[in-house]
């Protein structure tokens, strides 16, 4: 085996050592989603307030919506690759990696030269409206974003490479790195310069510089990088599985970005600036949240690949076990956190509200503290399935959390019970979601085991 594919699943105390150790790992790593966008909104909503909360909630779909194309490649070539390398197929996995890389430049040069042409009727389309104080904090904030945008894409692509190139420290040191300049330079510009919302769009677009340079020098570590440019043979064929392996975890983040349109424009209808202030709260909340259910799923996925493409059915069950305890524990955590301190989450992100919108996050976070009681099983679940190739039983539960049964219950909630279930959608997707994916379990585990068993007596 490669130095690079330090994935061995051998022995039960060094796997369990593993897991953790490449799930710490993980938590630094997949922060790249958001802890940007989470600094940037707690900082902006207490210099703006409501307002300028409400501007990050239109600009949060940008995130999700070009960050899942770099999850697209990364997840799915890194999958491939992990998998080949289990099988002991080196060449393989680096034309993987080439095949993946070219494709994740090319779509990211696409989706830049859309977003500098139509970035203001997007922001409109996607929440702010004829609401033009909103869309004018929306502009300035991305104002300075917009030039590092492909960055965001290509930056998670490789982090998760990394990761299955045996170096997961790298990418935590990479985006924690990135993270801490724009807690401080939020701070310094928002408040210090006086800047406001653009002070925390260029704190954010240093922040990405910062963590994609120290994610190239992997490159130049030549003993622990294992990444070749080879030529790909058959590229549209490495490609498309790339594409399978990498779409449930995808069509997670481009759902929650198609879901937190559908939510602004019928929460700015439902309720006005007011309510889509405390929304962008929520969302920001969510979307920390379930990158570090991404954590786990992360963390499972390298060695889950590799243990499936070993053959190694009881190191394969051992992370299943760990991943699902470690979602549980976290979600205990974070529903009793929004259970008990919902004025104080809301406070976190709103500077001196009104008592009407402190009514509202508080009823907003409650409601929200039982979609962490279920998310965690959907997206370890999610990971799962697709470390272990089966993309559409995995496509399923992502579909179904998201555009399904989301997009449908934020219609039918309010329009039954009145306009304070809107909150309430995404909890009762989840925990709809949360039995169906049990159940999945529960008949293809057995179905895994019996053909690894099999393809081991061959």
């Amino acid at each position: 085996m490669s130095d690079g594919a330090k994935t061995d699943t051998s022995g039960v105390t060094g796997l369990r050592k593993k897991f953790f150790r490449y799930l710490a790992a993980a938590f630094g790593a997949v922060l790249t989603t958001s802890i940007y966008s989470f600094v940037d909104t707690v900082v902006v909503g207490q210099y703006e307030g409501e307002t300028g909360t409400a501007a990050i909630s239109c600009v949060t779909p940008i995130w999700n919506l070009f960050i899942s194309f770099g999850i697209l490649f990364g997840i799915g070539g890194s999958v491939m690759f992990s998998v080949c390398r289990g099988a002991g197929d080196e060449r393989k996995s680096n034309e993987y990696f080439t095949s993946s890389l070219l494709s994740v430049v090319g779509v990211s040069a696409v989706l830049y030269v859309l977003f500098l042409t139509l970035k203001t009727p997007l922001l409109s389309l996607f929440g702010a409206g004829d609401d033009e104080v909103v869309l004018a904090k929306a502009l300035a904030y991305v104002s300075w974003i917009a030039y590092v945008m492909p960055l965001f894409i290509v930056g998670n692509y490789l982090s998760a490479f990394i990761r299955n190139d045996g170096n997961p420290l790298l990418a935590t040191v990479a985006v924690v790195s990135g993270g801490v300049f724009n807690i401080f330079g939020d701070i310094f510009f928002v408040f210090g310069l006086d800047m406001g919302i653009s002070g925390a769009g260029l704190a954010t677009m240093m922040g990405q510089i910062l963590s994609f340079c120290i994610m190239l020098t992997h490159f130049v570590r030549r003993k622990k990088c294992t990444l070749r440019f080879a030529c790909p043979h058959g590229f549209f064929a490495l490609l498309l599985r790339v594409l399978r392996g990498g779409f449930a975890p995808f069509i997670v983040d481009f759902s929650l970005g198609v879901l937190v349109i559908l939510f602004n424009n019928r929460i700015m209808q439902l309720g006005g600036q007011t309510a889509l202030g405390v929304f962008g709260a929520i969302a920001t909340t969510v979307l920390l949240v379930q990158v570090l259910f991404y954590g786990v799923g992360q963390a499972l996925q390298p060695l889950a690949s590799f243990a499936y493409g070993a053959g190694d059915t009881q190191a394969l069950g051992k992370l299943l076990r760990y991943a699902l305890l470690t979602a549980a524990a976290m979600s205990v955590i974070f529903f009793l956190t929004a259970m008990c301190a919902p004025a104080a989450l809301t406070l976190v992100y709103i500077g001196e509200p009104g008592e009407e919108t402190l009514a509202l996050g508080v009823y907003a976070f409650r409601a929200m503290s039982v979609q962490m009681l279920f998310m965690g099983i959907n997206v370890t679940l999610g990971y799962y399935f697709q470390s272990v190739l089966k993309v559409a039983t995995s496509v399923m539960i992502s579909l179904l959390r998201g555009l399904v049964l989301c997009s449908a219950l934020l219609y039918l909630l309010p329009a039954a019970f009145g306009a304070y279930a809107v909150w309430w959608a995404m909890p009762a997707a989840e925990a709809m979601t949360a039995v169906v994916s049990l159940v999945l379990l529960a008949v293809r585990r057995p179905r895994t085991s019996a053909a690894l068993a099999k393809r081991k007596e061959k």
